[in-house]
């Protein structure tokens, strides 16, 4: 099962366990390819595992790119030596920033990158006067909520899908 086209995919030298400069920010349009490539690879795993399928498998680079050049979604990108590694998507939504894909190259996880993107998403947040950020969970995924609830965020709900009560937990923040 080929998730990658075979021209965007490529082997990675796996990161030593050294302090590592990564740089992040606001993608900017140009970097939806780079997005859309973190994202396929990241989720791959789940690929036919995990139902219903991530919406993240299924966006195109297209739709990445719209997303950001009208301003319905902030892509946040973190970067290692000028390549993107990380992404996470943020969308402010009333009161609270609602978030969503976050995804690390496998050799990159582990790192800190993930928690740091969140932590920007925070600052994120209060730079849009926001006290609250919100996110979804798989169910199924509880070694993620753990991760989630490390970071300070708290279960507040589920939501379903026909045919899949209660398949997502929601989790929030206060800032």
């Amino acid at each position: 099962m080929d998730v990658v086209p075979q021209e965007m995919e490529e082997t990675l030298d796996a990161v030593p366990n050294v302090e590592m400069v990564i740089s992040l920010g606001r993608a900017t349009a140009s970097e939806a390819r780079d997005i859309w490539r973190v994202t396929r690879i990241a989720y791959a795993p789940y690929k036919g595992i995990i139902k219903p399928t991530f919406g993240a498998l299924r966006v195109t680079e297209k739709a990445i790119r719209y997303q950001i050049r009208t301003g319905k979604y902030i892509y946040l990108v973190a970067r290692h030596e000028g390549r993107v590694v990380g992404t996470l998507r943020c969308r402010k939504r009333g009161r609270y920033l609602g978030l969503s894909r976050l995804a690390v190259l496998p050799d990159y996880q582990r790192h800190g990158i993930g928690r740091r993107l969140m932590e920007w998403a925070e600052d994120e947040a209060r730079r849009l006067g926001l006290r609250r950020l919100r996110g979804e969970v798989r169910a199924v995924m509880p070694d993620l909520l753990r991760y989630y609830r490390r970071m300070g965020y708290r279960p507040i709900g589920r939501r379903s899908r026909k045919g899949y009560p209660g398949y997502l937990i929601i989790v929030q923040k206060r800032l």
